[in-house]
């Protein structure tokens, strides 16, 4: 199986860093929303659904948007497994 090189390593850690940070970014914007909605409306349990919905829909996003980088760099090494694994070079 053929190795990854540096600059793949880099982007496939890359992706993980970038959905880790979306995941931080999401409960931040989803508490703050919530917060907001159980000053404004002194209904703390319909904001505290609603911050958890959006932030849980902020922090999916970024597990996809990692998902996809990664993917498309694993694709890209096929054509060199295939040929490693049929002996040509």
């Amino acid at each position: 199986m053929k190795e990854l090189n540096p600059a793949q390593i880099e982007w496939v850690s890359g992706s993980g860093i970038f959905s880790d940070a979306i995941s931080n970014i999401a409960g931040e914007i989803g508490g703050q929303i919530g917060g907001q909605l159980a000053g404004a409306s002194g209904n703390k349990e319909l904001a505290t659904s609603v911050g958890k919905y959006i932030g849980s829909g902020i922090a999916n996003l970024g597990l996809q948007i990692g998902k996809t980088i990664s993917s498309a760099i694993f694709s890209s090494l096929k054509p060199s497994i295939s040929n490693i694994s049929s002996g040509a070079s």
